[in-house]
């Protein structure tokens, strides 16, 4: 079905008003086409304006293609954002495939050559309260659906990751600057990562002697003699790469220095990297600092944690970070209050990392 040329000049944007909206089109569209005698049919639509979590997002040169298969139904629906310069179109892949009358949903998210917003993902994931709403994605997203759950993968780069949301707007701590994440490989499944490997490059920014005191005696990092008790610290480069998986982590400095394994540089070497593979569970406690009584950290106790009513963290008041220049151009959210305090919003109470409210997954 194709308008022509000029009903598609003179016909407004189609509105959605958000992406459950156009989930429950879409079920509902493969549903009947499923059914039907249709083998092939293609949508096009020259603008299309999306509303997702209160942010409008207009789509242009829109395509929607159908194919029936043997135990279901694909579509690919290709697409431009109208406010970036796209070399090619990003590509969504929905494959429902029917097994003894169960429906498994495959969904694939193929960026392009140009990073897209992570606010596209905003009504799954909660990504501007933990990577900033500069934040944005290059690469491929996998996830399945199926009536056990859902698991998901991904691989690419996740750029303008602002720090003062990822750590000092959940934790205890305070670091600032805008991080660039290599995604090599990442598994999710079970509502939890299971494999997350990659590097982690960030220029300049501040952290907290607290926060490094704390990787050095949970994680096993080596600290370096410029870090001075209750002080925030400049840093000029942050740079490693990791592997965790199994509640194991294992991470190796990528700074450039004449002995090799630094974390984190300033004008000396503020943080070398564990001589040792560290535990997942140490990263936790780094930092979400332990408040009474300590737990062992395994299958038994964590599906007690999530039963039974739990303390929340304390938060130092001696901190005072130094606001890095806001690249951003929007002030970030804070839970201490500071001298900044007036200009942050403060975040909201229910900040989650989720699952998709959708399933999605890869093959």
């Amino acid at each position: 079905v194709q308008p022509s040329r000029e009903s598609a000049t003179k016909t407004e944007p189609i509105a959605s008003a958000d992406l459950g909206a156009i989930g429950k089109a879409f079920e509902t569209i493969l549903s009947r086409l499923e059914r039907s005698s249709v083998a092939k049919v293609t949508f096009h639509c020259p603008e299309l304006d999306v509303d997702l979590s209160g942010t409008r997002h207009r789509l242009t040169q829109v395509v929607a293609a159908y194919a029936r298969e043997t135990a279901g139904g694909q579509t690919k629906v290709q697409f431009r954002l109208a406010r970036l310069q796209q070399a090619s179109k990003s590509e969504v892949e929905i494959r429902r495939d029917r097994y003894d009358g169960r429906a498994t949903t495959h969904v694939v998210l193929h960026t392009g050559p140009t990073p897209l917003p992570l606010s596209l993902l905003e009504p799954y994931f909660d990504t501007t309260g933990w990577f900033g709403p500069q934040s944005r994605f290059q690469g491929t997203f996998w996830f399945d659906e199926t009536d056990a759950g859902w698991v998901g993968a991904a691989e690419g780069v996740l750029e303008m990751v602002d720090f003062r949301y990822t750590v000092t707007r959940h934790f205890p701590h305070r670091l600032s600057g805008i991080a660039q994440l290599q995604i090599d490989r990442l598994r999710w499944a079970d509502g939890r990562i299971q494999q997350l490997v990659g590097s982690l490059r960030a220029g300049s920014g501040w952290v907290g002697a607290e926060l490094l005191k704390a990787l050095a005696q949970h994680v096993g990092f080596e600290l370096g003699e410029a870090v001075l008790p209750d002080e925030e610290i400049f840093y000029r480069r942050l740079a490693f790469s990791f592997a965790m998986e199994a509640g194991r982590l294992d991470v190796t400095g990528r700074c450039n220095t004449p002995t090799g394994g630094a974390v984190m540089v300033g004008d000396t070497v503020l943080l070398r990297q564990p001589p040792r593979p560290a535990e997942v569970a140490g990263l936790i406690r780094a930092l979400v600092p332990p408040i009474g009584v300590s737990i062992p950290v395994n299958h038994e106790s964590q599906a007690l944690m999530r039963l039974l009513p739990v303390p929340g963290t304390s938060r130092s008041q001696t901190s005072k970070l130094r606001a890095q220049p806001d690249t951003t151009g929007k002030h970030p959210p804070a839970r201490l209050r500071s001298r900044q305090a007036e200009e942050m919003p403060s975040p909201e109470p229910d900040v989650k990392l989720l699952p998709p409210r959708r399933v999605i997954g890869p093959k």
